[in-house]
């Protein structure tokens, strides 16, 4: 289907029509890269719709979703495109040679947030990830390795808004400046107070527990491919969160990889879809939404959260 066509077929019908329970689509969902391979504007039910950013009434489109407060990707952007050209691994470890990286470890593909602190509630018994420093080119050699067991160590590097103003990382401001800055015609910014660019390199089926964020969220895939679950905030007690007093609020209790509906028979009726990130694509993640990441090669991305919530 060509130009304003497609537009008005879906912008009746985007996106609770396109919803499908969590455990339908995490059991039948591709596990391989290449499997996962999604085209732009091919949305059917269960994922999330993926339009043109080349293309001027996808553009357009993707801009009334943003007002809506509705997901969408945008693939091909030229300037995510131009970073893919750069990043070479090489580069990337000639820019982060300088000194030891935090790489962030977990004792399986699973991490979980949580806040350093304060007691952990009853529902965890230990920390779930710890931290490292570790050469970057050490990371990346143990980072690209494909034979590591889903109950084995995985590492991920997570370097967040406290390198805004580190003179260290000058380099990934300036590359994502185009899309990143505060600028009047960067609509991937929308003002407000800002997270500043958040680098995230992570092993192959690395998953980040599904969790909601204050503000909007841009998510950048410079290499490699990950899928995301997104869920409108109105499945907010079908995700069973860890309470606010717990070090890990705002992000589910579940394991989806071992979901128990006899336990919780409300898992049947919670609602998402999903995405495969590759390069180019830029993924909009409106404010509260709930997302939930799972690596499926060696990768890296950049995120922009804007409008973020000052309490």
């Amino acid at each position: 289907m060509e130009g304003d066509a497609f537009v008005i077929e879906n912008l009746q019908n985007y996106p609770k029509s396109y919803y499908n329970d969590v455990p339908t689509l995490w059991s039948e969902r591709p596990m391989s890269a290449a499997e996962a391979w999604m085209p732009t504007r091919g949305v059917k039910k269960g994922e999330i719709m993926r339009l043109d950013a080349n293309n001027r009434e996808d553009r357009a489109f993707a801009r009334r979703l943003m007002d809506d407060e509705t997901p969408f990707v945008l693939t091909g952007v030229p300037e995510i495109l131009s970073i893919h050209d750069k990043w070479s691994l090489s580069y990337l470890e000639e820019q982060m040679s300088k000194k030891p990286v935090g790489v962030t470890k977990s004792s399986s593909s699973t991490f979980l947030y949580f806040r350093s602190g304060g007691p952990l509630s009853g529902l965890l018994s230990s920390k779930p990830t710890s931290t490292a420093d570790m050469k970057i080119s050490d990371f990346f050699r143990q980072a690209q390795n494909n034979n590591v067991k889903k109950d084995e160590e995985h590492l991920y590097l997570q370097l967040t808004g406290n390198i805004l103003n580190d003179p260290d990382y000058e380099w990934l401001r300036n590359d994502f400046d185009p899309v990143c800055s505060k600028k009047a015609d960067n609509w991937f910014n929308q003002g407000g107070k800002f997270s500043g660019v958040n680098l995230r390199i992570g092993m192959k089926d690395n998953q980040a527990k599904a969790h909601f964020d204050g503000g909007l969220n841009f998510i950048f895939q410079a290499f490699g491919t990950k899928r995301y679950l997104l869920s409108p905030p109105t499945e907010c007690t079908r995700w069973h969160v860890y309470p606010r007093s717990h070090q890990s609020a705002r992000h589910t209790s579940l394991d989806l990889d071992n979901l128990d509906v006899d336990k919780y028979p409300d898992l049947k009726e919670l609602q998402a879809f999903y995405t495969v990130m590759k390069a180019g694509d830029a993924l909009y993640i409106p404010g509260s939404w709930f997302h939930h990441m799972e690596a499926l090669e060696f990768n890296g991305s950049v995120n922009c959260r804007s409008k973020v919530d000052t309490q």
